[in-house]
Parts: structure tokens; sequence; C-alpha cells
């Protein structure tokens, strides 16, 4: 999508927050390789960068709670900080 960025302003819509409708979307034509092995190399990549995005998102979860936890230890004074 960030291939037709260019293309977005002319089939922006709204005054306040630009929008573009599902229909556009669905209207444009994307480039997609005839190769059976490259379409199947593609996808792997992409399955590998999901993978990659879920474990950060379970990091930044996991970093979350864990200043959720150490927030509350400071403001109930079970935990100092030393000057």
């Amino acid at each position: 999508l960030v291939y037709f960025e260019s293309k977005w302003g002319k089939l922006e819509q709204g005054s306040i927050f630009s929008s573009i409708s599902s229909t556009d979307i669905k209207l444009l034509k994307l480039r997609i390789p005839n190769d059976r092995k490259e379409q199947e190399k593609i996808a792997s990549f992409l399955s590998g960068l999901d993978k990659e995005i879920n474990a950060f998102q379970n990091e930044l979860i996991a970093l979350q709670k864990q200043k959720q936890g150490l927030m509350q230890q400071l403001l109930t004074g079970k935990m100092r900080v030393k000057n």
C-alpha cells in the first residue's frame, strides 16, 4: 500500500480526518509475481516478519506489565529509589 501513497491524495475524502473508502482500495491493481516459487518465498518472508512482530508485541506487553508492577511498588512504598 505504501507504493500507492502518491495516489492516496487523489482518493482522500473528509475535511478533518482524511480517509479512503474500501471500494477505492479494492479497485487498486497490485502486481503479483506469476512464478509460484517467488510467491512462496514472499509469503515465507512475510510470515517470518509476522512472527517477529508477534514476538516484539509479546515483549512489549511483558515490559508494560513489569512497569505497572514496579510503579505499584514505588507508589505503595514497598520499593524505594536511591538518590
